[in-house]
């Protein structure tokens, strides 16, 4: 059994100068199994790197717990304009989104405007949730968050062998995965620069921390992997390393 959602509008230029996020409610009923959600928007920015004339609109999604800012609990995901669709389930979710019980209650898809025509932007966003036939009365669980490595997690031998004598490291400190918006897997990212020689690796997805869970699993490689967010806000860049949790990068003025 499922149900369908549809959720259109328009956002005017004028509103997202006074916050350029917006956040759409929709109910989750109990027993719910999956969330599949897909947008589209009028005028997406065609030039490359988002240049040109045009719109750039970014999703996210946050459960019931909340959206308050900072670092609410009920954040579930975020793939900026990347995708044009994703999907939760217990057990598993699109890169750049947490597996985890889908909570019972209201949800919300949140809409970061990152270019705007002067006319505004028109969208349609669907949330289809998947529900079980027959009603259970199992306790919800805490979601999945990603795992919450040390702020280095290369294993012991390989940072024995680094600490025996003085010498420059060669790594890289800004990478993406298919996590947010890069094309390669953690592991093939992570085994390319095992293949180089690099001594560490830093994966910086924005606004997201699930690639920390992938980066625990290959920490055995012998390569020092250091989790890390690119916080990617609509005015500016910055790169934080060493994370253990996900950094709210939700700020709504310079």
């Amino acid at each position: 059994m499922s149900e369908t959602v549809r959720i259109e509008g328009h956002i005017a230029a004028e509103q997202v100068r006074l916050s350029p996020y917006f956040y759409l409610p929709f109910n989750v009923p109990h027993n719910a199994t999956r969330i599949h959600v897909s947008y589209r928007y009028s005028s997406p920015v065609t030039a490359p790197f988002g240049n040109g004339p045009g719109n750039v609109v970014d999703i996210g999604i946050f459960d019931s717990r909340g959206y308050d800012f900072p670092q609410p609990a009920g954040f579930r995901g975020w793939s900026g304009a990347s995708r044009p669709e994703f999907c939760l389930t217990p057990g598993d979710a699109t890169p750049g989104y947490i597996r985890g019980d889908l909570f019972p209650g209201e949800w919300n898809i949140m809409l970061g405007v990152d270019r705007i025509d002067p006319e505004g932007v028109r969208y349609e966003v669907t949330a289809t949730v998947e529900q079980e036939e027959a009603a259970t009365s199992r306790e919800p669980e805490p979601a999945t968050r990603p795992a919450r490595p040390e702020a280095l997690v290369g294993r012991a031998e390989h940072n024995a062998q680094l600490s025996k004598r003085p010498r420059w490291l060669k790594g890289d400190l800004h990478c993406h995965t298919v996590h947010s918006d890069g094309l390669n897997s953690v592991e093939e990212i992570v085994r390319n620069a095992v293949g180089l020689g690099l001594d560490f690796l830093a994966v910086t997805d924005h606004n997201t921390s699930t690639h920390f869970e992938e980066l625990e699993r290959l920490s055995d490689l012998p390569i020092v992997l250091i989790p890390g967010e690119e916080v990617t806000t609509y005015w500016g860049h910055a790169n934080m390393w060493g994370l253990r949790e996900w950094i709210d990068f939700r700020c709504a003025d310079e």
